[in-house]
């Protein structure tokens, strides 16, 4: 195989194998609307933050909750899933 083979099938396995993105911890710092903080770094509101319908149909969550949350590959949105707690 010459060189420019080579580094292109490194190409495509570098791609197919990304980092999977995993979960974060936030917490809860305005209910409505809703606004998620991650520590002092990341407050995510609006478009940034993806949630389950069925989350907003009921009072869900309170200043100070703990919610998990998934980032997308970009880091641009994270994905809530909803309340932490611990067993």
């Amino acid at each position: 195989m010459n060189k420019e083979m080579v580094e292109l099938a490194m190409l495509f396995k570098s791609r197919d194998n990304k980092q999977q993105a995993s979960f974060v911890i936030g917490k809860v710092v305005n209910v409505f609307p809703l606004k998620i903080g991650d520590g002092d770094e990341i407050l995510l509101e609006g478009s940034q933050l993806i949630t389950l319908s069925h989350l907003l149909k009921v009072e869900t969550f309170k200043k100070e909750d703990k919610v998990v949350l998934i980032p997308s590959n970009d880091g641009n949105t994270y994905l809530l899933l909803g309340k932490a707690v611990t067993a």
